[in-house]
């Protein structure tokens, strides 16, 4: 009887398919090169399609962009945490090693907080919804980058959601009001320009902010 690494690739990959346990897939898919390559990518979409794809949130919080997208081919969820609230009669009540792991929040929540533009971007293209509220401190992606981000940032969100039917110039009103507030800084005085300017495509926004 043939050893499984002298089996073809056809029924390598079929016995891969068989199994719904993750580790089981992982400790077969790092035996050696061949079969690493081979089953990474079955690899992504079983994690993707049965374990709420948690390497999506590792792949977000280390820039890799390229794995970013093997999650979105792979089907995976873009707008669901990994952990969801457990007891929503106290929905602050997060567990610390949870919020510091990011794995309560929406991938594209987590862009803000550990990523770039070009993943921020990306998720977006591909549905990631930027209103949605992460279930612990009830804040959505774009209040968060409201207060926190900067102003190019805001504009990437703004132009998301126009493009899914929100009115541009009530966006512009609502985020420079969350953005007066901002902590120990408040709104550029131009900034209602540059996202008017940019949100309508006349020109790009790049302030430093």
């Amino acid at each position: 009887m043939p050893s499984l690494e002298r089996l073809p690739n056809e029924l390598i990959l079929m016995i891969a398919e068989q199994t719904n346990s993750q580790s089981d897939l992982f400790a077969l898919t790092l035996t050696n090169k061949h079969f690493s390559s081979l089953l990474l990518p079955k690899q992504i979409k079983l994690n993707a399609k049965f374990h709420r794809a948690t390497g999506l949130t590792w792949a977000i919080q280390h820039d890799n962009i390229e794995l970013v997208e093997e999650f979105i081919n792979a089907g995976a969820n873009l707008n669901e945490p990994v952990f969801k609230q457990p007891d929503q009669e106290y929905p602050c009540a997060a567990p610390i090693a949870l919020c510091l792991s990011g794995k309560i929040y929406p991938p594209l929540y987590q862009t803000v907080r550990f990523s770039t533009m070009d993943i921020m971007e990306l998720l977006l293209d591909a549905g990631a919804d930027p209103s949605l509220m992460e279930p612990y401190q009830l804040r959505s992606t774009y209040t968060w980058v409201c207060a926190f981000g900067k102003t190019s940032v805001c504009v990437a969100i703004i132009k998301a959601m126009v493009k899914h039917g929100e009115d541009a110039e009530s966006l512009v009103q609502l985020t420079l009001s969350y953005r007066s507030n901002r902590p120990y800084r408040l709104a550029a005085d131009d900034e209602a320009t540059v996202f008017r300017r940019a949100v309508l495509g006349e020109e790009s926004c790049d302030t430093g902010n």
